[in-house]
């Protein structure tokens, strides 16, 4: 079937907040997502997506103490599980500056804690953007 699409990503963050001053604590994320593409149609698209993220906090010199009371109590490295499922529609006359036609996006995030602690839970989120460029044509 042309146009299904997969794809690949790794990454790796580190951030020291306390370089910008705002607390005395740093995090060392790692995480890696696979994403899957379907045309269900010319102009039209289903992307689905799974991730898992590993993210440790460390406490800098003097932290505050919210920090060490919730590092204490909860423990310092936390596990996420992203999913993730998209539709999107672009009928627009072009990809750069396009002056007719309209796109459509709409996406549904799930994210889901490890189990292992008190600090457990999902979050979900949802998206929808639209955009008409003719608007004789777009109800």
């Amino acid at each position: 079937m042309d146009g299904v699409s997969r794809g690949y990503s790794v990454y790796y963050r580190s951030t020291s907040f306390d370089d910008r001053y705002i607390a005395r604590f740093y995090t060392d994320t790692v995480g890696a997502t696979v994403s899957f593409g379907f045309p269900i149609s010319v102009i039209s698209r289903f992307n689905f997506t799974l991730g898992a993220e590993d993210t440790e906090i460390k406490e800098g010199i003097f932290p505050a103490q919210e920090i060490s009371r919730f590092l204490a109590e909860e423990g310092n490295e936390f596990k996420l599980i992203t999913l993730s499922a998209a539709y999107q529609m672009s009928a627009l006359n072009r990809g750069l500056l396009p002056t007719a036609g309209r796109s459509q996006r709409c996406r549904l995030k799930r994210l889901f804690r490890e189990a292992s602690s008190s600090f457990t839970g999902s979050i979900t989120q949802a998206k929808y953007s639209s955009l008409c460029l003719d608007y004789l044509h777009c109800g």
